[in-house]
């Protein structure tokens, strides 16, 4: 794969999860990398930054979302800043990767979903489970989005389980969730329906 046909990453946060984990995963990957982390303390960032490969560190969450080679973004953030973010990166036209819980009420949750659907971008909620389902709109483009956009979770592709829904499968690590209409947004904020 091409540097120019990986997904390119910006990271919204230099919380500990994303530095000491996420980008490491991504940079390891064969088809993501991580091209600016944004955070408004840049001096703590530089040199994990540096270290990690990632070229740019913006004083700023807004510099994720006005670079123009950022495709992703991922929100490691306080769980309160999910859903403002996620607006904020879905108006920019980035795809969103947001830390769990995914918002702190169901209304937050379905508001993501739909700004997220009126922009085109996945919505991608990270969950842990030794096998993630995730119920998506069209099984074809879902299986090749995951294989592209969250291989950097695993080496296997997502798999189609049937031609007849809209069931797919995801490797059996810690799996990010595109949160679909079919899943809901109570099933997102880890309630019970």
């Amino acid at each position: 794969m091409t540097a120019s046909s990986k997904v390119r990453w910006g990271v919204v946060s230099a919380a500990q999860i994303g530095l000491n984990h996420v980008i490491p995963a991504i940079q390891r990957s064969s088809n993501g990398r991580v091209v600016c982390i944004g955070t408004p303390h840049p001096e703590r960032a530089r040199e994990r930054a540096e270290k990690l490969g990632v070229p740019r560190v913006y004083d700023s969450y807004a510099g994720v979302l006005d670079d123009p080679e950022v495709e992703a973004v991922y929100l490691p953030l306080p769980n309160s800043m999910h859903r403002d973010w996620t607006l904020r990166a879905a108006a920019a036209g980035k795809h969103v990767l947001c830390e769990k819980p995914m918002a702190l009420t169901a209304a937050e949750c379905r508001e993501m979903i739909a700004a997220c659907r009126r922009r085109g971008v996945l919505l991608i909620c990270c969950v842990v489970t030794a096998v993630m389902f995730a119920v998506v709109k069209s099984v074809p483009a879902a299986a090749l989005a995951f294989s592209r956009a969250l291989a950097f979770v695993s080496a296997r592709p997502a798999r189609v389980l049937s031609d007849r829904t809209d069931l797919v499968a995801l490797p059996a690590t810690a799996v990010p969730m595109w949160i679909s209409r079919r899943v809901g947004p109570a099933a997102a904020c880890g309630r019970k329906r």
